[in-house]
């Protein structure tokens, strides 16, 4: 991954160190990182993109809009990551009236608080 600025390849060695039988397709050409984890299984989620800005803030998101959820640690990231791969982590992105209203994760699709008038999406892997 030559290019890539300091912040940026450490979250790389840390990802292909945690979850090396993840394959992953990277962005050329650019010092900060964005690499994508296409779901096996065809799932409406897509899959993961692991994407890091100027200011080394992570971000994750998924394929359907809407669903950038910005990452506190290197921790964090994997512990989402790991969660998601083993369907303990759920992506929900909800809207009222036709707009968008929140990304949020979910560990059980049971326990979010729906409120009326909402409509939530839920993406598992």
């Amino acid at each position: 991954m030559n290019g890539l600025n300091s912040f940026s390849f450490s979250v790389y060695n840390e990802l292909i160190n945690r979850f090396p039988n993840l394959k992953g397709s990277f962005q050329a050409n650019s010092e900060l990182l964005q690499v994508e984890y296409a779901s096996p299984y065809n799932s409406e989620m897509g899959g993961i993109i692991v994407q890091i800005t100027e200011d080394d803030t992570i971000w994750l998101r998924i394929h359907p809009g809407c669903s950038a959820y910005s990452v506190d640690s290197l921790d964090e990231l994997e512990m989402i990551i790991e969660g998601v791969l083993k369907d303990e982590v759920y992506w929900v992105i909800s809207f009222k009236d036709g707009n968008w209203e929140e990304t949020t994760l979910s560990k059980k699709k049971n326990d979010l608080e729906l409120e009326e008038g909402t409509t939530y999406h839920i993406y598992s892997w």
